[in-house]
This record gives C-alpha cells, structure tokens and sequence, in this order.
C-alpha cells in the first residue's frame, strides 16, 4: 500500500469519526427536546401503568444514548470498517416493496374497518410474506392484536377512532 493511499484513508477514517461526533451529539439533542417536549402530554394523575408518555420519553432516551455512543466514538476516532455495502434491488422488489405497500393498506383499513380488522389482517399478511407458516400464522396477528390493543387503548388510553365502513369492535362489545 502507497504513502499515499494510506493518507488518503486517514483522512476519510478522520472525517468520518468527526461527522460521528457531530451527528452524534445533534441526535442528543434533538432527543433531549423531544424529551422535554413529551411532560407536555397530558396524564391521568391516578394513572399509575404506561401513560402516553412512555414512548415518546423511553424512544427519545434511547436515541439520546445511542447519539452519545456515536459523539463518543467520533472523539476516539472510531470509525466502522471498509464495509461498503450495496443496493440489492431483488431484495427491496421482493421484501421491502411489499412491505412499504402493505403498510400503506394498513393506514387505509384503519381507518375503513377499526383497530382490530386492519391489524389481525396486516400482521397475517405481514407473517405469511416473510414465510411465517402453521399455527403460528394464525396465533401470532391474534396475540399480537390483543396485546397491542391493550397496550395502546387500555393502559395508554388512546381513542380508537370509529371504523367507517364496518366496524367488528361493535359487534364484540355487545
């Protein structure tokens, strides 16, 4: 390896750790504002399980520790290895594609058919596409469904909006 070459790597592997310091500590703080942003939400104050605070405050603390990992790997002037990955266009056709419409559907029959109808069918579209098969295909969007249901309209209280064309909670509730 030339003088010259490696001089050039150095360079790179410098820029690079020092693009890791900033992006690092510009994530924590966008993530310390969401932070403080979040005690504006409104709580029950009986409210003693998971509140609507919980995500945002727990997804915003975690991107806060991941940004200082990365301002602190850019001051050691760390940097990742000469792994250059590449677009594979069959993979995003044949998984990323479908996904991306399927999650498209989704906020399409949320609103058309409730919570329940458009998650237990998104999660079995979703399992069946990356070749979930047996029991499992008919267990996991069922568990799956109660257990978000419950996180989100029973312990966070979140309102679940009316389904406009059929709505399938009506005929449960009764």
């Amino acid at each position: 390896m030339s003088k010259t070459s490696s001089y050039s790597e150095q360079q790179i592997s410098n820029s690079t750790s020092r693009y890791n310091f900033y992006t690092g500590v510009v994530i924590a703080i966008i993530s310390g504002v969401i932070f403080y942003e979040s005690f504006k939400i409104p709580v029950e104050i009986d409210d003693l399980g998971v509140s609507a605070r919980f995500f945002p405050q727990s997804i915003s603390a975690f991107m806060g520790l991941l940004g200082l990992v990365l301002a602190v790997q850019g001051l050691r002037g760390s940097s990742v290895s000469d792994d250059k990955p590449k677009f594979n266009s069959a993979v995003f056709i044949k998984q990323v594609l479908p996904l991306s419409v399927l999650s498209f559907i989704y906020v399409w029959m949320f609103s058309a058919f409730g919570y329940l109808t458009a998650t237990l069918f998104t999660i079995f579209a979703a399992a069946y596409h990356f070749s979930v098969r047996g029991k499992a295909l008919i267990i996991l969007p069922v568990v799956m469904s109660v257990v978000f249901y419950y996180l989100f309209f029973i312990l966070m209280g979140v309102f679940e909006p009316p389904a406009e064309v059929f709505d399938i909670t009506s005929f449960l509730k009764s």
